[in-house]
């Protein structure tokens, strides 16, 4: 029997349950097909493991006593995010296990386990950049929004018009506009696909701002601090809208997600912090650019009720 968990994700949970649903994600994976030995979430189980022997230890000390190295701590946290949006993709593939092909499921898990190794290296972050789409997808799909994996990345219908949507996931602030230019030119190439069909196609791009949100430290839980993240939406925003303002292909928008846990020292629990904004574009027409602000608003709607 597999490991047991609630019926839906709580929105505040502690480091030992989390450590439990990452026991029940590698047992669904495994029951997939898909190799474990050596990847990504096996190392965001060892994590939960050493928080919560540090906490079983030390108490509201378990921070500072398991993580005293700066770049350790720092290599934690960013696996605290990962594991979360772990987390989110498994509640979400579980509802439709045919959804997503197993050889998909493999290149999620795969990748070095620390950011810096990947980055450092030049190595493609293939499974970081996989596990963002399938957390769209995941998120998309909890919305109600009936996504299909599909080129360039996701699928869905909005006012009976195919919307491709194509996920980048910088690593780093300067490759944002390759990022962009990349998605927008999936969605060039894959647009005729649906050039048959009696409503125009149109693209929409999403952008994780997860691992080059730098802005504020999140070993933190105050309300407070939850502004930190739209004001750092608005910042992306306002620095990098030139990029799209002729783009060359019919795009209904852009939309920025970010997902920064907060974590509590006193009682190391985790607070999920996530945000989705975007911005609609009249390239693709007014039908498009009114499909896209639909979408973004379902998608914040939710993200707002599963802080």
């Amino acid at each position: 029997m597999g490991t047991p968990v609630p019926e839906f994700p709580v929105n505040r949970l502690s480091m030992r349950d989390l450590r439990a649903e990452l026991h029940a994600t590698c047992e669904w994976l495994a029951r997939a097909g898909v190799r474990l030995e050596g990847s990504r979430i096996l190392g965001q189980l060892a994590m939960t493991k050493r928080m919560v022997d540090a906490y079983d230890r030390h108490g509201t000390e378990a921070w500072d006593a398991a993580f005293s190295d700066r770049r350790d701590r720092d290599a934690a946290l960013e696996l605290m995010t990962e594991a979360i949006e772990t987390r989110a993709i498994f509640y979400g593939l579980r509802r439709r296990p045919d959804a997503i092909p197993q050889y998909v499921l493999q290149r999620w898990v795969s990748g070095p386990l620390d950011l810096a190794d990947e980055t450092s290296s030049g190595a493609h972050p293939q499974g970081r950049n996989t596990a963002f789409e399938l957390s769209m997808f995941a998120l998309m799909d909890a919305c109600g929004l009936a996504p299909q994996y599909e080129e360039p990345d996701i699928v869905v219908r909005a006012n009976g018009a195919a919307c491709l949507m194509a996920c980048k996931r910088p690593q780093k602030k300067r490759t944002v506009k390759n990022n962009f230019n990349e998605a927008r030119d999936q969605i060039a190439r894959h647009l005729p696909t649906y050039a048959l069909e009696t409503r125009a196609p149109f693209g929409l791009v999403m952008i994780s701002l997860s691992k080059i949100y730098d802005d504020a430290p999140i070993e933190m839980a105050t309300a407070a601090d939850f502004d930190a993240g739209w004001r750092y939406i608005d910042q992306f925003r306002e620095r990098y809208q030139h990029l799209w303002q002729n783009p060359g292909v019919p795009l209904g928008g852009v939309l920025y997600h970010l997902l920064r846990p907060a974590l509590d020292r006193e009682t190391m629990m985790l607070v999920q912090r996530q945000y989705v904004g975007g911005v609609s574009l009249h390239h693709a027409g007014p039908e498009a650019a009114v499909a896209t602000d639909a979408i973004s608003r379902r998608l914040r709607t939710h993200s707002l009720s599963h802080r």
